[in-house]
This record gives C-alpha cells, sequence and structure tokens, in this order.
C-alpha cells in the first residue's frame, strides 16, 4: 500500500517543502503517532523521553528536508531520523549507565541493580555536578565521569595542566563521596524514588 492511500500525499510533502506551515501541521498530525510510538520502544516506554524525542525528529526534518530529493520517499526518510535519533538516545543512555557505573567504583560498590535505584544516584551525581561553580572543573568531571574521557585527553582538549586535571577531579570524588553518605545515613531503606 502507497503512502498516499494511507496518509497525506505527495502534495503535502511538496508544499512542505516550499516552507507552508499547514502543510507541515497534516504531516506532523499524521506521522507524529507512530513516530512517537517508535520513540516509545526506543524509550523503554519513558513517554516524557519519547515525546522530545519525536519534537526533536520533527524539527530536523522541517530543517532537513530540504535535502530529500525523491520527496515520495518522506515516510521512510522520517523514520531513518527517528532511528538515528533513537540511536543517539540509547548512547546517552549508555553514557548515563556508565555514570552510575563509575559512580560506584568510585564508592566501591557494585551498581544497583533496580533501575529506580539507578536513576536515584544518576540524579544525585548529575546535582552534584551541576553544583560544581567553576565551569572549567565542571567540564573536567563531565567529560571524565560522563563521557568516560581519559585525564590526559581532558588536559589536552580543555588546555590544563594534567594535575590540574586529577586534582579537580580528586576533589569532587571526595566531595560527592561526602555527600553520598550523607544521604545514604538519612535515607529510609525503601526510599528510592
Amino acid at each position: 500500500m502507497d503512502e498516499a492511500a494511507t496518509g497525506p500525499g505527495l502534495e503535502f510533502v511538496k508544499a512542505a517543502k516550499r516552507g507552508d506551515a499547514r502543510a507541515w501541521a497534516v504531516l506532523f498530525k499524521h506521522f507524529q503517532p507512530a513516530v512517537t510510538s517508535y520513540c516509545l520502544t526506543c524509550t523503554g516506554g519513558r513517554r516524557a523521553e519519547a515525546l522530545d524525542l519525536t519534537q526533536d525528529i520533527f524539527a530536523l526534518a522541517v530543517e532537513k528536508l530540504h535535502q530529500l530529493e525523491d520527496l515520495s520517499r518522506f515516510q521512510g526518510w522520517l523514520f531513518v531520523i527517528a532511528r538515528n535519533r533513537c540511536l543517539r538516545f540509547g548512547q546517552r543512555s549508555a553514557q548515563a549507565e556508565r555514570a552510575v557505573t563509575n559512580l560506584s567504583l568510585l564508592l566501591a560498590d557494585e551498581p544497583p541493580e533496580d533501575a529506580a535505584e539507578r536513576e536515584y544516584w544518576l540524579r544525585r551525581v548529575e546535582s552534584a555536578v551541576q553544583s560544581v561553580e567553576n565551569e572549567s572543573h565542571r567540564a573536567v568531571v563531565t567529560a571524565h565521569y560522563g563521557r568516560g574521557e581519559k585525564t590526559r585527553d581532558i588536559a589536552e582538549r580543555l588546555g590544563m595542566p594534567h594535575g590540574t586535571v586529577t586534582v579537580v577531579l580528586k576533589r569532587f570524588r571526595d566531595r560527592l563521596k561526602v555527600e553520598l553518605l550523607s544521604a545514604l545515613a538519612h535515607q529510609e531503606p525503601a526510599d528510592v524514588t
């Protein structure tokens, strides 16, 4: 079954390519449920993240439609964008998992198996990272614990001495340990959400 029989015709795609906002509204109304459903699968059912991805996908489609030569392939092209965005989302999720693993190594413990508990501790770490007042120090912490960059690479990229990078990370770890251990001491055993 071709796209014209199941949804907006080629004339809407052509009009959207010319910048017609009404044509984009028709295309969005038709394709948004399927794109969101796809994103829900990619995010493990997390609706807010799926909706954010859907918005990003359509924004990119608006920006890049001029590059699509065969307009009859709009639907497939849109879902290639969706797949690529979801892959990037998965990579960010993997980075978040690495951050939790790095945190647990930092605390010499195993990563929590419970997803809610992992999410709780990840939010605590993200909050601690955001509370680093010095922007260059925050960049060091984010690069090392968020993206897994090596200290020498960070020093070179940020143009700072390697020793400074290692001191910033040591001070962050020390501060984080105190904060997290304090949070653990004041937390009810089942209170992880």
